[in-house]
């Protein structure tokens, strides 16, 4: 009741906002030391009721759509049978955009169809018809081979639809990404003047990754495209700042041992052009406990951009800054992220817990933190390196 209210949100566990210190975010769902008091207060006084002419009105949520109805809406063609039970699938659907002339995207929303199954939701451009070619490859080759089913002996009637399975990547190099979902994301508009460029006749490639729940599931995902109404004068551009603990080019491996409560990966990148920074997005999985990012730009003060100290999986969200940040080049970007593999922790997937190393599986583990932003390159990529300032060679 009311004091299981105080206490939730004096811990500042509710409402749900990860970011701990940073710098300041659009859509904060944070409360103000005098809400945190107010509340308190008419939880320990007997929850009294205020004045019903000071009321606020009853909040209206949308229906549907988050941003309104779109102007293109794209979906697989059939929904896709998913089997209840073995490893994840990476599943590619290609969705032609048809469209007759070059437009520029300022907001994507996308909606599982099963929240149920869909554990991540990433979007990619493809012009030169690669992803249509691996469907139809994939297609004759799944009639010809179909998977049997291991009780029956029979060929399987699960994990079967339109699109193609790839479990790294999307098989081919796409034109640039569009925009990613995972849970807890919410849709947004880009800044003005900032959006993607989305060439005409133009397929969208998505790659959903599906986590089995144990049932026969079905899942038909849609993406809505916002247009924008002007020409964009500055794409999206999207880059990553990833953590590891190897060394030399494999410094983005890892292997963390069974029972170790607080590992520990970090990793660099580095701007080799000014950007301006418009997002940041931490990406972990099941083990995850706190991630943080700094930059520290060149001759300059270490700066927090954010500091998540208690992760949660279900709450990962895109952080679009209130004001866009310039970034000098040579400034440098560093993650630091610590994962619970012991026994202790209740989301382990592993029981007893096993070696976790780098993979795409809910069960392996990832240390990234996505960037978004624009610049003068010419590149789909911000200009990032994890070499070092120059992307030539290794910063001391």
């Amino acid at each position: 009741g009311a004091q299981d209210i105080k206490v939730y949100t004096q811990r500042r566990e509710m409402p749900p906002w990860k970011v701990a210190a940073g710098m300041p975010f659009h859509n904060e769902r944070r409360l103000t030391d005098q809400e945190l008091k107010t509340l308190a207060d008419w939880a320990d006084n007997g929850t009294p009721a205020g004045d019903p002419k000071h009321a606020p009105a009853a909040r209206e949520f949308p229906k549907g759509w988050q941003l309104g109805t779109p102007d293109l809406v794209l979906t697989p063609t059939e929904d896709f049978l998913l089997g209840p039970s073995g490893r994840d699938v990476f599943r590619c659907f290609v969705m032609p955009t048809n469209l007759k002339e070059d437009v520029y995207v300022s907001a994507v929303e996308l909606r599982p169809g099963n929240p149920q199954v869909v554990h991540h939701l990433l979007l990619f451009i493809d012009t030169t018809g690669a992803g249509r070619k691996l469907e139809t490859d994939s297609q004759e080759y799944e009639k010809k081979n179909p998977a049997i089913d291991p009780h029956t002996n029979e060929p399987s009637k699960y994990d079967k639809g339109p699109g193609y399975t790839r479990n790294m990547g999307i098989g081919f190099l796409p034109r640039a990404g569009l925009m990613g979902w995972a849970p807890g994301i919410q849709p947004r508009y880009l800044p003005d003047g900032v959006g993607f460029t989305l060439p005409k006749g133009a397929d969208i490639v998505m790659q959903v990754h599906y986590h089995r729940n144990g049932r026969p599931e079905r899942d038909r995902t849609q993406v809505g495209l916002y247009f924008a109404k002007k020409k964009i004068e500055r794409p999206y551009q999207a880059g990553a700042v990833t953590g590891g603990a190897g060394s030399g080019p494999l410094r983005f491996l890892f292997s963390i041992p069974p029972g170790e409560a607080n590992f520990k990966l970090d990793g660099d990148s580095w701007a080799t052009q000014d950007f301006t920074l418009l997002s940041v997005m931490p990406h972990m999985h099941l083990l995850g406990k706190d991630i943080k990012l700094t930059m520290t730009p060149p001759e300059g003060k270490e700066q927090l951009v954010f500091d998540i100290k208690a992760w949660d999986y279900n709450w990962q969200e895109m952080y679009f800054l209130k004001e866009p940040m310039q970034v000098k080049a040579g400034t440098k970007f560093r993650v630091e992220a610590h994962y619970d593999n012991s026994d202790k922790n209740p989301l382990n997937p592993n029981t007893p817990p096993r070696r976790v190393t780098l993979g795409e599986q809910t069960t392996n583990e990832m240390c990234f933190v996505f960037l978004g932003g624009y610049s003068n390159s010419k590149l789909p990529m911000l200009p990032l390196s994890p070499l070092g300032p120059s992307g030539k060679k290794k910063a001391n």
